[in-house]
């Protein structure tokens, strides 16, 4: 039996506007030596048909469809364990990956044995289009936590190996909504390490005006990650300092902070 080179996981709620766009983004790849793993997380939309559809006419599609809700991180593990290939990359349901995104990725991944895992860009995009650019430190160190996360999920390719031995994604209250940051600090804090492309080969979709706005309960998660990663990452007592920066930023008005934004990019620009 071939077994695939990378497998491919997407967890899908309620994507039936976009997925299909975000299937065929990675269908079309150049790389072709894959399989497409999707986990229907109990849809009340017409996500699962679609994701039947495709299946249909693509057998590099694996899928499976949750009996309850059981939100993104146990849907992605869920596909981790049925994960074939040696290499494991993000695809979310509403999004979409750039010509050539895999094949890149995994050529740095072998041409860099001494990273585990491969991130890049990202443009964020809505309906009028692509409004933002984002182009990550090449190289972060675990002292870039500090401030925020230096990986961006939806655009990142793992050694499947290193997944498996940090059990995947945490599955708790506080990582409801920041199981991404969670997992990279993890790996981190195991002697893992990884390296961002620097050119935009993911395409978030997110609307502007939407991009950040978070219930306090959440800011509240993601200070108790930050503390509890930042111990095992060996940050603190510094840690202290940026630990309780989803609450500060929660307490700022929005328009304060598209001000200070609007105002730093004229100055980076001048």
């Amino acid at each position: 039996m071939i077994l695939p080179k990378v497998s491919v996981i997407m967890a899908a709620y309620n994507a039936e506007k976009y997925i299909l766009e975000s299937i065929n983004s990675i269908l079309d790849q150049d790389f072709r030596d894959i399989e497409l793993i999707i986990c229907d997380d109990a849809s009340t939309d017409s996500t699962w048909s679609l994701i039947c559809e495709a299946k249909g006419k693509d057998g590099r599609i694996v899928a499976m469809q949750n009996e309850s809700n059981l939100k993104a991180a146990a849907s992605r593990n869920k596909c981790i364990k049925l994960a074939k290939g040696e290499y494991i990359a993000i695809q979310d349901a509403d999004d979409i990956s750039m010509p050539g995104r895999l094949s890149k990725q995994i050529k740095a991944l072998e041409n860099n044995e001494e990273y585990d895992f491969i991130s890049s860009g990202m443009s964020l995009f809505d309906e009028n289009g692509v409004w933002k650019k984002i182009t990550p430190k090449k190289y972060p160190t675990k002292y870039d936590f500090l401030t925020s996360t230096p990986f961006l999920h939806g655009s990142t390719m793992f050694k499947k190996s290193i997944l498996k031995n940090v059990n995947g994604y945490r599955v708790a209250k506080e990582t409801q909504r920041g199981q991404d940051f969670d997992l990279f600090m993890r790996l981190y804090s195991t002697g893992y390490k990884g390296m961002n492309l620097q050119e935009q080969l993911y395409g978030y979709r997110v609307d502007e005006h939407t991009l950040g706005r978070r219930k306090l309960k959440y800011r509240y998660h993601g200070v108790v990650n930050r503390y509890k990663n930042f111990k095992k990452m060996g940050l603190m007592p510094i840690g202290y300092i940026f630990m309780f920066k989803p609450i500060i930023g929660w307490l700022i008005p929005r328009k304060v902070i598209y001000q200070v934004k609007k105002v730093m990019s004229l100055k980076s620009n001048t």
